[in-house]
């Protein structure tokens, strides 16, 4: 999986469903759910850390992890 090197947090709504897409493909490739722990994880846990998904009730890693694995 590759790092990521575009800002998806500045995408509002669509960068938050490509962020569920990214996660479910991790877990899909790794057979794991991903933690903010895991090296290709980093930029998405600094977005989340910020802020960038209040809006959307994203506060946290783990609202995170149930927004993706939800929808």
């Amino acid at each position: 999986m590759k790092l990521l090197t575009y800002p998806y947090s500045k995408l509002g709504k669509r960068g938050l469903e490509n962020i569920a897409k990214i996660l479910k493909e991790f877990k899909k490739n790794n057979n794991k759910i991903p933690r903010t722990t895991d090296k290709e994880m980093n930029g998405i846990r600094k977005a989340v850390h910020r802020g960038k998904w209040n809006d959307f009730a994203i506060k946290s890693w783990r609202h995170l992890i149930n927004y993706a694995f939800s929808i």
